[in-house]
């Protein structure tokens, strides 16, 4: 999504409408990286479904990124445990 912010901030300093810049930026850094992470293969479909639900609700209090990523580490411990055979740790 970093990637994306050079253009989205074109389009907001662009022309147009503020709605249509508005709507043009939500697809940009919502709909199009939604649309990739949907599509993804995912496995068992109900799975990936409460997969991206729980991570969606992640964001809904606004945390800061540390507390987002320790959310994010108890949300894939949940979903895809860590092997006890390798004892690999990220």
């Amino acid at each position: 999504m970093i990637c994306r912010h050079p253009t989205a901030k074109e389009v907001a300093n662009g022309p147009g409408s503020p709605f249509s810049r508005l709507l043009s930026i939500s697809r940009l850094l919502a709909i199009e990286p939604w649309s990739e992470m949907v599509t993804a293969p995912m496995g068992d479909a109900a799975i990936a479904e409460i997969f991206l639900l729980a991570l969606y609700g992640l964001f809904a209090d606004h945390p800061s990124l540390e507390v987002m990523e320790q959310r994010a580490q108890l949300l894939a411990a949940r979903f895809a445990p860590r092997s006890s055979k390798t004892g690999a740790r990220s």
